[in-house]
């Protein structure tokens, strides 16, 4: 599945732009200031794959320390962890995760697939996931305030979350690296950005709307 990348919509690497990764030949920022650490990952296509079914993980050489972010990824999740979760943000080490995706020991009371953050407790949101299929899926954290937005739909809206200064941003996806934890999913991801500041709901939408198509959504 190709992904083609076009300079001319509606978002651009700027001021407020900590690190873009537009995985086109490589797994490095467009700004120059991080890499991605890759296991059993590759890039191609526009997109970051994974190339095993476990012990894959993509890790910031720097980590995003800012208690103000907004994380845009688009995700193409192919299969669901059965034997664990899917970890697509967290923190490297132990708990505090941004976004997951799934918890198959709540699976007798939450539907699988579903989209969560973890802060010493779980906190769902009622957006499920399905496989084969891409989302856009956008974070945003202002200190203990969390947002998940999915195809700009507010899915989540929690003021339990943690400030990101102190648990930092550090993993794309996977745990395995540092805990030994099965927190993988197979899966791809394209047009990873990472901001200094809250998107609102029409940069969302504008964003969104501009680049959609190129993912196969009407």
């Amino acid at each position: 599945m190709w992904i083609y990348y076009f300079e001319d919509y509606n978002w651009q690497p700027w001021e407020n732009t900590i690190s873009f990764f537009p995985f086109l030949e490589d797994a490095l920022d467009t700004q120059g200031n991080r890499t991605l650490i890759l296991s059993w990952c590759s890039v191609s296509s526009g997109a970051l794959n994974i190339t095993s079914w476990s012990n894959q993980y993509a890790l910031l050489n720097t980590w995003i320390s800012e208690s103000s972010i907004t994380v845009s990824v688009w995700y193409y999740p192919t299969v669901f962890n059965s034997g664990g979760w899917n970890t697509l943000l967290c923190r490297n080490g132990w708990t505090y995760h941004h976004i997951l995706i799934n918890w198959w020991w709540a699976g007798s009371w939450q539907t699988v697939g579903t989209i969560w953050f973890y802060n010493s407790s779980w906190y769902p949101s009622n957006k499920v996931l399905s496989t084969w299929n891409w989302y856009h899926i956008v974070m945003t954290k202002n200190w203990t305030n969390e947002k998940i937005y999915v195809n700009k739909e507010l899915v989540l809206d929690s003021n339990s979350s943690f400030d990101n200064a102190t648990y930092n941003l550090s993993i794309v996806w996977n745990l395995s690296s540092s805990s030994g934890n099965n927190q993988w999913a197979q899966w791809k991801i394209s047009r990873l950005i990472f901001e200094t500041w809250n998107w609102t709901q029409q940069n969302i939408d504008d964003y969104y709307n501009s680049i959609k198509s190129l993912y196969w959504i009407s």
